[in-house]
């Protein structure tokens, strides 16, 4: 498939140090599961690719993402766990959310839901 556009992309692939998601996708990140990318299509996120997503507005680094995204975890609005059993250990937390945030991004990035 080929897609044609007179104008450039508002939307980019790659991951900057302080990655910013479109402000309508973070809006509906906190409201549910769907969003909408920069070429308006719908997309469904789980609970840590929302609550990530929502984060992603151009003022935080990777160490501030993962720490809003450990807060989360404490009063179980996140749950991380490996296979059936949950995660207790905070370096260990730490350590699973940065996986989670090296793996994100880019993907973020193809799903053009990053903004340029």
């Amino acid at each position: 498939a080929i897609e044609l556009h007179s104008m450039p992309s508002s939307f980019v692939t790659a991951v900057s140090e302080k990655p910013r998601a479109s402000a309508v996708a973070r809006l509906q990140a906190g409201q549910g599961p769907r969003v909408t990318n920069f070429r308006h299509e719908s997309l469904r996120l789980n609970d840590v690719e929302g609550k990530h997503l929502g984060l992603l507005d151009g003022a935080r680094d990777r160490g501030r993402v993962i720490d809003g995204l450990s807060v989360a975890v404490g009063p179980g609005e996140l749950s991380l766990r490996r296979g059936d059993q949950p995660i207790a250990d905070l370096a260990d937390q730490l350590e699973q959310l940065g996986r989670f945030y090296d793996q994100m991004l880019p993907e973020f990035g193809r799903k053009a839901l990053l903004a340029a």
